[in-house]
């Protein structure tokens, strides 16, 4: 009775860990980018995401093209919030399910910093991280992402949609849809 309770144990552990301990082994990760655009349903916001088209360049990078209009001035006070969902197939997004949350405050004390998720973008769409940011449409050319970018979210290999969202004084004015697979590549 003891030792079955205990092989019990162990294949539920086991299959628990054995998650866990994959995205740990999965030292080498790649991405494959599906799209990234406006959320359909906020086709408003202060922050537009404009004709976006996303471009395999290589195994691993895509290049993202469009534009980024800010369309009043964006001030002080904004935050940006990064919902994360996790879904078991590409071909099956009603199986998503909540999966990480990353909010920043503050985002014009942190704009013009190195090493943030968005610093990729800042830099070369020549943003001026002064705010207030004042109305201005900012063509994104070839700015391009691979892997390297995951480093924000502790993920592992599965297809993932992340809803990006800014609030100034509790009024949305930036929202974004993008829908990406991560595979462990040996």
């Amino acid at each position: 009775m003891a030792s079955s309770a205990i092989i019990l144990l162990c294949l539920v552990a086991g299959t628990f860990f054995s998650g866990v301990l994959a995205n740990f082994l999965c030292t080498k990760k790649g991405i494959a980018v599906d799209y990234f655009s406006q959320c359909k349903d906020e086709p408003n916001t202060a922050i537009l995401m404009k004709d976006f088209l996303v471009i395999q360049v290589n195994k691993d990078e895509y290049a993202f093209n469009g534009d980024i209009e800010f369309t009043k001035n964006i001030g002080e006070r904004w935050e940006l919030k990064f919902r994360l969902k996790k879904c078991k197939s590409k071909e099956n997004t009603k199986s998503c399910e909540d999966f990480f949350k990353f909010d920043v405050d503050k985002v014009c004390e942190k704009l013009p910093k190195k090493g943030q998720i968005w610093s990729g973008f800042v830099e070369k769409m020549e943003l001026n991280t002064k705010c207030p940011i004042k109305p201005k449409n900012y063509p994104i050319n070839d700015i391009k992402i691979g892997p390297e970018c995951l480093k924000y979210f502790p993920i592992g290999p599965a297809y993932y949609m992340l809803k990006i969202e800014g609030y100034m004084n509790k009024t949305k004015i930036i929202c974004a849809d993008t829908a990406f697979t991560i595979t462990c590549n040996k």
